[in-house]
């Protein structure tokens, strides 16, 4: 696309880029509904997750093989002949001459060195704790890879140079670098390798989780986490551990996998960085040792998350208040799910007012979802491509920073390939193509291909809103087709996802229903 993106800033939730015409969950007249971006204004509180399902691949090995590793790195290189793979009993052979056997070896080194690391490294809670410090105080160097600690972090530099030489069989140089600084260099240019290879690279906006961090077992993801923070993070005077980045997807990274770990950050975009919160209460008690807290008691502060008191919702909160369930105060501006739900579990009978709105509420009361503030929308100019995602049924997906989004509307994502956007109208002419074709699933296709009832879904009040919305758009009230399929869908209130034509085999879409629709020029212009 070639226009302007949406910068929304959400509290706790950083800062998301999106066009006008993606569509977030917002929770308005005490209902969450599904907004266009275009719509959504400061003040709005937008639906984001709570926690999500285990990041986890259960085919994923717990064992890396270096040589296999460096073979796929330096492949057809002349310095596979410099590679030498010993095995246990001491017999060597070059890394180019071994083909499906490179796991059976137990030392790797270069020839011209001979500093001989481990083949095989298990992907366990010491290597993945010294992925997470190197990815937040590693560099890599021409032929090693480095750690760059403060003199004073004397506990932590003996645990580093003990980690590595446990997984790799080798003592690292511990240096001084600077006046308060300690340089841990692993010598080893196969290490260097397998580093670059899990992804790794220089520059702070470069920095990233390995996949094989973001597929591992959450214990593993756990000591990243662990090793992360040692190195970047710290404790406020609340007890809630801190980290900061400059790479946006390394924060992005880092919330999912945390919201995975069902622990619920907040993530504050600032000049400088974005800075990842994990509130001491998110944190699940059995983690509290494992990332150094301490068991006392430490102050709440207010959350950052909760349900806007306004409306149906202060009248609720006021009853509550008045019939003792909780205490309420009119400074009070939101209200923590938690709190809401448990004073509503021990009330035996609700006036019938409040019918709806408990109705209403359900999904953020009872669900994993909690509801952030929207404190800023900007624009900002953008050429490149922009991505949505179409979930069978559901129509909804987590974004960065775990926001859940609805599926742009398809006809209006047409309309502005084919006759630009309304905001742009003063660029549409170039921005357009004009010669664009709609082949997609019509509302008629519904009857023609005999789409199975399974398939087919009922419209909501949103879906006929937006319908009746387009219909007075120009590109659709000048053109009979679309206002037939417009009306059609109005009056049947039924439509169907491209999945639908799966009914009919595999292959219908491919070797049928595309064909078709070309060859007998069955599209919408």
């Amino acid at each position: 696309m070639s226009g302007k993106l949406l910068k929304i800033k959400v509290r706790g939730r950083g800062t998301i880029k999106v066009t006008p015409a993606h569509s977030l969950f917002v929770f308005r007249d005490c209902r969450v509904e599904i907004i266009p971006a275009k719509d959504i204004k400061p003040g709005d509180y937008i639906v984001v997750a709570d926690n999500l399902p285990s990041l986890s691949r259960k085919v994923l090995s717990d064992e890396i093989c270096v040589g296999e590793i460096i073979k796929k790195h330096i492949k057809n290189s002349f310095r596979l002949k410099r590679i030498v793979l010993e095995n246990e009993k001491g017999e060597t052979k070059r890394l180019f001459e071994i083909d499906g056997e490179v796991k059976n070896f137990k030392m790797i080194y270069p020839v011209e060195s001979k500093k001989k690391i481990y083949n095989k490294i298990r992907l366990n809670e010491d290597f993945a704790w010294l992925l997470g410090l190197f990815t937040a105080e590693g560099t890599i160097d021409k032929k090693d890879v480095r750690f760059h600690l403060g003199a004073s972090e004397k506990e932590l530099i003996d645990k580093t140079a003990n980690i590595i030489e446990k997984i790799f069989g080798i003592k690292p140089l511990i240096l001084k670098e600077g006046r308060n600084g300690v340089r841990i260099i692993v010598t080893s240019s196969l290490v260097k390798m397998l580093f670059e290879s899990l992804g790794f690279k220089n520059g702070a906006r470069k920095k990233r989780v390995p996949n094989i961090i973001l597929q591992a077992p959450q214990w593993v993801q756990l000591h990243y986490l662990k090793g992360l923070i040692d190195g970047d993070g710290y404790l406020d005077t609340y007890e809630n551990i801190v980290y900061s980045t400059s790479s946006s997807v390394l924060a992005k990274q880092v919330t999912l996998i945390l919201l995975s770990l069902n622990i619920n950050p907040t993530v504050i975009q600032q000049k400088e960085g974005i800075l990842i919160r994990l509130p001491r209460s998110s944190v699940p008690q059995y983690l509290i040792e494992f990332f150094g807290l301490k068991k006392r008691n430490i102050r709440r502060i207010s959350p950052v998350y909760g349900i806007p008191v306004q409306g149906s919702v202060k009248s609720l909160l006021i009853w509550l208040t008045n019939n003792g369930f909780l205490s309420y105060s009119s400074v009070i501006k939101k209200t923590g799910k938690q709190r809401l739900s448990y004073a509503l579990q021990r009330v035996d009978n609700l006036p019938s007012k409040f019918e709806d709105v408990i109705k209403n509420l359900k999904p953020v009361t009872e669900g994993d979802v909690s509801l952030a503030e929207v404190l800023e929308v900007s624009e900002e100019n953008y050429e490149g491509d922009v991505y949505d995602f179409s979930v069978p049924f559901h129509e909804s997906f987590i974004g960065g920073y775990g926001i859940v989004f609805h599926n742009s509307y398809g006809f209006y994502i047409y309309s502005v390939y084919k006759s630009g956007s309304i905001s742009l109208s003063y660029e549409s002419e170039r921005l357009a193509t004009p010669g664009a074709r709609f082949i997609g699933v019509m509302v008629t296709d519904i009857e023609e291909y005999k789409i199975p009832r399974n398939y087919i879904i009922k419209a909501t009040d949103r879906d006929i809103k937006r319908a009746k919305e387009l219909m007075r758009y120009p590109w659709f009230r000048e053109s009979k087709a679309w206002r037939r399929q417009l009306k059609r869908f109005i009056s049947k209130k039924e439509k169907v996802e491209i999945e639908a034509l799966s009914g009919h085999g595999f292959k219908f879409l491919t070797q049928t229903y595309i064909p078709e629709k070309i060859s007998e020029k069955k599209w919408i212009e």
